[in-house]
């Protein structure tokens, strides 16, 4: 979950408030990152953690910038300009920023590894975005503050699939357009109530629209469908925090609050109407208790300390549920820390992931040989689902950070994520799904007239047709529902490791090496009673492992820097003969300039080698014929930004 100032501002929306790239960085003061499992304090959305970007309170003068850059290969052509203001004054201060961002799409022509799809269809889609970020504090007394903190966005996007390789859209095609507005507003209050103890009190108003329109092509007849999302939240929570008692070892502190939360989205799909409303009342506390301290000189326990946490959520459509949080840390010596954290998490659905319709696809039997009569058809849905319900999760961390000294630290940590009825698609891909006795639940054969029209007439876009003939219900031999739903189980497990190593080189120069990895393991069970199948490393899900590392040399004036990327291999099981996905290397150069005292030049080339994804099979000419949950299509991209202070 992505904090704002300290601020949710995430919500069931349709698109994400917080966009990291419209920030600026001489906007951000600096990025607190709590990469366990955090929701017994912030909410269910950060089980996997929190990320909160800190602004910088006394922001004074004017920037602007502006970049350009594109993919070698065609497409991506991206323009980004951004103003950032501010002023400060006594107990008080303000900061603005403006950012536009425009890049063109990746067509299917523009890659040889997608040379079986429709040329004109889009890998990457086209993007026009206008963001706008207030952000102001003022001190209303010596003991009452008052902060705000306003996001606006608005934009468009769109995107093509031909559902036939040889023909143009308007024979068998569909045409995305999606225009898209957010607004989110958190005011804050913040007291010194007394005894070193703070209150806060928090409010957010959001909204989140979308206009979506679909055009399905057949024969160069357009049948066009509608979408309109309006999603609004509004919350309110107070808290406070300070100190209990003193303990040999420091503070004991507590961290408490409650509040109230409102999430309803107005629906306008396939000519239905939907309006429904969830609410939720929450209540959290932290202990964090402190065994042993610095000040205490004890031998062996420099520092040590148990954390603990409970969360009360009951929400209007699914009752209440408590989830638990505990921590431990302990640092032998002021070298050393050794931590461990255990929670359990409980997730509703959002109202989009289950109303904001799915899409059906009729698609030829291909890649079964024999076994269906010559022009045999099927019938796949996929998209959300109304009948999802909530899930739940159970998570543990082992952590350990050794800095032996101010140049070199080592983090690495052991994580385990088990998850119960998680929302998610059963499959990545159509392809292989009739004959994998996994999946015998989700395909009907032989579906009757009346099935195959309630599917469509059901779903929230048109039929799409990828057989390049006619739609004969009697030669469909399958539907199959691929839509989101409760997986009975999953499991993440894992280790991290992150190094960094500073080594100063004189005349204020450094040189910086810093290395990040991952290796996971993932298995799932669809159904109870069902096998137990991999996930990770296997297609359209996370290889088992991640890296990257590089060397940034320079000093305040000049920096150049290179990093070295890599995304495992993974194996497609989706025919009777795995293939292997083979890894990809990639290579990304950085260098940055000052010039003069207000102006800054800096190049970046990604990916400068142009590696490329290996193809991968499809079910028909408008499946994507790559990996691209893991592996981009953008290739080797140069880029230029320039920026000056006023």
């Amino acid at each position: 979950m992505t904090l704002l100032n300290g601020n949710r501002f995430a919500y069931s929306g349709t698109q994400s408030v917080i966009d990291i790239s419209a920030i600026p960085t001489a906007a951000v003061e600096r990025i607190e990152i709590v990469a366990d499992g955090a929701s017994a304090i912030y909410g269910a959305d950060a089980v996997a953690g929190v990320v909160n970007i800190l602004l910088r309170k006394d922001y004074e003068g004017v920037t602007t910038s502006a970049r350009l850059g594109g993919s070698t290969d065609g497409g991506n052509f991206q323009q980004q300009y951004n103003l950032l203001g501010g002023a400060k004054w006594s107990g008080g201060g303000f900061m603005a920023t403006y950012d536009y961002f425009d890049n063109s799409a990746i067509l299917a022509r523009d890659r040889s590894y997608t040379a079986t799809s429709n040329p004109a269809s889009t890998l990457y889609p086209s993007l026009k975005r206008h963001s706008l970020l207030l952000s102001g504090h003022q001190e209303l007394t010596p003991s009452l503050r008052l902060k705000a903190d306003v996001i606006y966005k608005r934009g468009d996007m769109q995107s093509v699939r031909g559902l036939l390789a040889d023909r143009p859209i308007t024979t068998r095609g569909l045409v995305v357009d999606n225009e898209f507005e957010t607004f989110g507003v958190a005011p804050t209050l913040e007291a010194e109530i007394g005894g070193a103890w703070t209150a806060r009190l928090t409010g957010f108003y959001g909204t989140d629209k979308t206009y979506g329109v679909t055009q399905n092509f057949t024969n160069d007849v357009e049948a066009r469908s509608i979408r309109i999302f309006d999603n609004r939240s509004v919350s309110v929570e107070a808290g406070i925090e300070g100190p209990l008692f003193t303990l040999p070892g420091g503070d004991v502190r507590l961290a408490a609050g409650g509040g109230w939360r409102s999430n309803r989205i107005v629906a306008l799909v396939a000519g239905r109407n939907f309006a429904p409303t969830r609410e939720n009342r929450f209540a959290y506390g932290e202990l964090f208790v402190p065994l042993a301290g610095p000040a205490q000189d004890l031998a062996f326990a420099h520092r040590a300390s148990i954390t603990a946490a409970l969360r009360w959520e009951d929400y209007s459509d699914s009752g209440s549920i408590v989830t638990p949080k505990l921590g431990f840390v302990y640092a032998p010596a002021p070298e050393l820390s050794l931590g461990v954290s255990w929670g359990r998490s409980f997730k509703m659905p959002t109202l989009n992931q289950q109303y904001s319709g799915y899409t059906p696809v009729l698609l030829p039997v291909t890649g079964y040989g024999t076994l269906f009569p010559p022009g045999s058809t099927y019938l796949y849905i996929g998209g959300p689902n109304p009948d999802v319900g909530p899930e739940r999760s159970e998570n543990m961390t082992l952590s350990a950070t050794f800095q032996p000294s101010p140049r070199l630290q080592i983090v690495t940590s052991l994580f385990r994520i088990d998850y119960r009825d998680r929302v998610a698609p059963p499959f990545g891909s159509p392809l292989g799904i009739l004959t994998n006795p996994l999946f015998t639940s989700l395909v009907t054969f032989n579906p009757s007239a009346a099935q195959l029209d309630a599917a469509i007439v059901g779903a929230s876009d048109p039929l799409g047709n990828a057989t390049g003939g006619p739609y004969n219900p009697a030669n469909v031999i399958a539907l199959i529902d691929g839509r989101d739903r409760n997986i009975a189980s999953q499991r993440y497990e894992g280790a991290d490791l992150s190094l960094r190593y500073r080594a100063p080189v004189g005349g204020g120069r450094a040189l910086t090496v810093t290395v990040n990895a991952t290796w996971l393991d993932s298995r799932q069970q669809l159904l109870p009673g069902l096998p137990v199948t991999d996930l990770a490393g296997t297609i359209f899900n996370s290889p088992h492992f991640r890296a990257r590392g590089g060397a940034t040399f320079g000093d305040e004036r000049f920096t150049i820097a290179s990093f070295v990327n890599f995304t495992g291999g993974v194996t497609d099981r989706r025919r009777a003969v795995p293939a292997k996905v083979s890894p990809v290397a990639t290579v990304d150069l950085a260098a940055r300039i000052k010039i003069g005292d207000l102006a800054e030049l800096s190049v970046n080339a990604l990916n400068i080698f142009n590696a490329k994804p290996d193809r991968t099979a499809v079910a028909s000419p408008s499946d994507t014929p790559f990996d691209s949950t893991n592996y981009s299509a953008i290739g080797r991209f140069f880029g230029l930004t320039i920026s000056r202070d006023w």
